[in-house]
């Protein structure tokens, strides 16, 4: 990461389709990143339980422990 920004470039985390599961490690990453796209879980018919909750605006909750089963 610090040869991208060292270099004047942007880095992005995304995700087309994927439960929260799959979208936890991305939101941790996404904390390094210019750009996150991790709004996978709402284009599936059921996400896990214990999911990650997606609010106004584009936020997200910070996973939950239970997350992880």
């Amino acid at each position: 990461m610090e040869l991208t920004r060292r270099d004047g470039k942007g880095l992005m985390i995304g995700n087309m389709t994927g439960s929260s599961l799959a979208m936890a490690p991305a939101y941790v990453i996404g904390q390094y990143c210019q750009f996150i796209d991790i709004d996978g879980p709402l284009f599936i018919q059921q996400d896990i339980e214990n999911a990650l909750h997606y609010g106004d605006g584009g936020t997200v909750s910070i996973p939950v422990p239970a997350l992880w089963g």
